[in-house]
């Protein structure tokens, strides 16, 4: 009897030498380092893969370091963009209160419509009660359009 092993039947072969067919016989503790081997092919073909992997990672962070590294913005153009956009905020801002005016006024005149009728020629007939009330309304409007139109460059 031998310690080898079939590779046919995986069992003690008892006729070594005689199974040439099934790749003959192998010595048990060949056979056992064969297949750590062959782990080992594994697990190191997958290492190697991951450095690779890793390595490419690695120039495309140093790549980007150094751009990130040469970057060196122009400040003075950038604060005086800042100080642009603060510029325009303030005359929206001033813009948008004059609307805001100019609506309160406009608002004050429809007001006066029910009090107020229109002639056939043009003209416009008002109640005496209702007359200072129209004015006040129509001065106000004439001031805030006229303050308007001076803000606006018109």
């Amino acid at each position: 009897m031998s310690d080898f092993i079939c590779r046919n039947t995986m069992m003690r072969c008892n006729t070594p030498g005689m199974c040439s067919p099934h790749g003959g016989c192998q010595d048990p503790v060949n056979a056992q380092l064969r297949a750590v081997n062959f782990d080992y092919q594994l697990g190191a073909d997958a290492a190697k893969d991951e450095i690779v992997r890793l390595k490419a990672e690695n120039d495309r962070l140093r790549a980007d370091y150094a751009a990130l590294s040469t970057f060196n913005p122009d400040w003075d153009r950038v604060a005086a963009a800042q100080d642009s956009v603060r510029e325009q905020m303030e005359l929206a801002n001033q813009a948008n209160a004059r609307c805001e005016e100019l609506l309160s006024a406009l608002k004050g005149m429809a007001s006066m419509y029910g009090y107020c009728w229109d002639l056939v020629d043009g003209g416009l007939l008002c109640m005496q009660q209702n007359v200072q009330r129209f004015e006040s309304a129509h001065e106000e409007a004439q001031r805030v359009i006229t303050a308007t139109s001076k803000a606006s460059g018109q």
